[in-house]
């Protein structure tokens, strides 16, 4: 490999968590599964922007992810021609700015590229535009793809593979699952007030990759990694291009290599967009799971107005298809009462993972402008505070971090009530399972039904966990009943069921005896190892990374 002139970075351990031990890279253990114990769904999303902009150079760059200060430094002195720093968010402002001086130090001749959601921060409020621009070399106000393919004269089409996702149970964290990972685009035209996404982007969505180009991202993932079954689309608004969906369903339904009884994804969407799809056709076109904003049932945003989300919800898990499901706590018309009426609806939904989190004025939203005009924010407040779940911030009927706790018991009690999210995984899986089985479709009841039955053998034991060790009668009796439907159907060709279920039981109570009395271990439970990975560029017709 030629010498590699560019290097690309997030900032260096240790992150700072978001709420109690949460890792602001687990996406699923600090938020979409959270305080569910050893039943935990943890994730490790990887800074893929930044894989995604190695791509599309062309010349030899390497990745860094999850550097130690010490090794991130070691970096710096090797001299890179250019340092591309992803500012996450505005946690990440004053590590950034660090680096940057690092560098300035270090290597003088080294040009410093900044992007990310957090260069918001560089506004007249924390440091002057001018400033950052001095320190920095360049700045990406924006979409970061055409930027990086302007600024070094990229002209060649590319098809990204970006690492997976990595998803365990906190009781098993050897076991890893992995989903490729696709960006169909960026932005969002639906600008909500609090949502840094679409305003970041101009409330505009920006396309990087065509129906055709994901199928392609699939096939060549799989050739990597033939264990990758499941992808994610981080696409705000997905389901919003029906064309798009079908397109890329129609190419799963009639693929050769990489079809339904391989590969499902996951995608985002909203209650508006999707009431447009019958639930059959997003299952033959491949949709797994999909994430729904909520937000708020006492007062309706426009893209839940009017709209059943019981029913919604209802027939997507019907169908075999996931939900995660998002409410907003602390918005402006909430007050004591209101907020335990947006409880008992959210919590009937029952979706299968849900996000609660609060309103926050994150820097360049409407929100950041308006909590400021009512003196919301915490004159002492650390830029680094504000996320959504942050005390520094202040509510006109509730106490200071009020909401933050209403918001963290509340998540307790969904897992409490209703379950871990794998049993209610599970147990949609199982629906899904039983309606391709009998189902005319040929491809369904034959490719789709294959992927499911291959899930929940897989997942299936945890079952017997959940039905010995979950504190309520009523989620033992729910666990009962999806284990009794489980056996109905694969009980003959799943003999050991009973066996690898018993010894789940035993490794739980080894792990959670590991965790209890003055000695016992502390959260978190894992580690983000660092991880780098060298490009050989655009030009050379090579892009399969080599990882070390």
């Amino acid at each position: 490999m030629e010498d590699i002139r560019i290097l690309f970075t997030m900032t260096p351990k240790p992150y700072r968590p978001l709420v109690d031990y949460a890792h602001p890279f687990d996406l699923f253990g600090g938020r979409l599964s959270a305080f569910q114990g050893l039943f935990t769904m943890h994730s490790i999303n990887r800074p893929v922007a930044l894989h995604l902009l190695a791509q599309n150079v062309p010349f030899p760059s390497k990745v860094i992810e999850f550097p130690s200060v010490e090794e991130i430094q070691a970096e710096i002195r090797k001299e890179y021609e250019y340092i591309a720093i992803q500012v996450h968010s505005n946690m990440e402002f004053p590590t950034v700015m660090e680096m940057c001086r690092w560098i300035r130090d270090w290597s003088p001749e080294t040009k410093i590229i900044l992007g990310g959601h957090g260069v918001t921060c560089y506004t007249e409020e924390f440091l002057k535009r001018e400033e950052i621009e001095g320190l920095a070399d360049h700045v990406c106000w924006g979409e970061g793809v055409e930027f990086i393919r302007e600024l070094f004269g990229t002209e060649e089409p590319v098809d990204p593979i970006l690492p997976p996702m990595e998803f365990f149970l906190e009781m098993m964290p050897e076991k890893v699952n992995r989903a490729g990972v696709i960006v169909p685009g960026v932005g969002c035209t639906n600008r909500c007030s609090f949502c840094a996404t679409g305003h970041f982007f101009g409330g505009r969505f920006i396309p990087l990759q065509n129906a055709a180009g994901m199928y392609r991202v699939m096939e060549k993932t799989r050739l990597f990694d033939r264990s990758v079954d499941r992808f994610a689309l981080f696409d705000e608004l997905f389901l919003s291009r029906p064309d798009e969906v079908r397109e890329l369903g129609e190419l799963l339904y009639h693929g050769g290599e990489t079809n339904l009884s391989n590969a499902g994804y996951f995608t985002f969407s909203d209650f508006r967009s999707i009431v447009q799809y019958d639930p059959d056709d997003l299952l033959r076109w491949g949709v797994s799971r999909v994430f729904l904003g909520v937000e708020s049932t006492t007062r309706p945003l426009a893209k839940t107005r009017g709209i059943d989300l019981k029913g919604v919800v209802d027939r997507l898990h019907a169908h075999g298809i996931e939900t995660i499901l998002s409410m907003i706590f602390g918005l402006a018309h909430h007050d004591r009462e209101n907020i335990r009426t947006e409880q008992e609806n959210f919590i009937a939904l029952d979706g299968v993972y849900n996000q609660i989190t609060l309103e926050s004025p994150i820097v360049g939203t409407p929100n950041w402008k308006v909590f400021k005009l009512q003196g919301r924010i915490d004159n002492s407040f650390d830029i680094q505070d504000l996320h959504g779940y942050s005390k520094a911030y202040s509510h006109p009927n509730f106490e200071k971090g009020e909401t933050l706790e209403i918001a963290k018991a509340f998540q307790k009690r969904i897992y409490r009530e209703k379950g871990p999210g794998i049993l209610k995984a599970i147990e949609v899986e199982l629906n899904g399972f039983e309606r391709c089985a009998r189902h005319p479709d040929a491809v369904l009841r034959n490719h789709k039904a294959s992927y499911f039955a291959r899930s929940l053998r897989n997942q299936a034991p945890i079952l017997c966990v959940i039905r010995e060790r979950a504190e309520e009668p009523a989620v033992r009796e729910r666990a009962v009943g999806v284990i009794d439907r489980y056996l109905g159907r694969f009980g003959a060709e799943d003999p050991h069921f009973k066996r690898k279920g018993e010894r789940l039981v035993r490794r739980y109570d080894k792990e959670l005896a590991k965790r209890t009395g003055p000695n016992g271990l502390k959260a978190p439970y894992f580690a983000m190892d660092t991880v780098e990975t060298y490009y050989e560029g655009v030009q050379s017709g090579c892009l399969e990374p080599v990882c070390v």
